[in-house]
């Protein structure tokens, strides 16, 4: 009798399982209307855009030197394409 009764409470644990993975995976409980979002970029207003680059002239930044090959040689990589002709 006890045997049973673990026997159809695991059955129903799994059962409970497979249901809530179906409606979680599913999404049959999601709001299927959903409003677009409003078009507002207008690309206009940068038109008038001005970059202010005075920030580069201060002296942490002119220390800054580049190392190494410019630009950067690729060299060898990877591995041959067998299907490159």
């Amino acid at each position: 009798m006890q045997q049973e009764q673990n026997k159809l409470i695991l059955y129903l644990v799994i059962l409970l399982g497979f249901a809530g993975g179906y409606f979680y995976y599913s999404q049959a409980y999601a709001d299927p209307s959903v409003d677009p979002l409003p078009q507002t970029a207008d690309v206009s207003r940068l038109k008038n855009l001005r970059i202010d680059f005075s920030l580069l002239q201060k002296a942490e930044y002119r220390v800054l030197r580049a190392f190494g090959e410019s630009p950067v040689n690729p060299g060898v990589h990877g591995k041959t394409d067998p299907f490159a002709q």
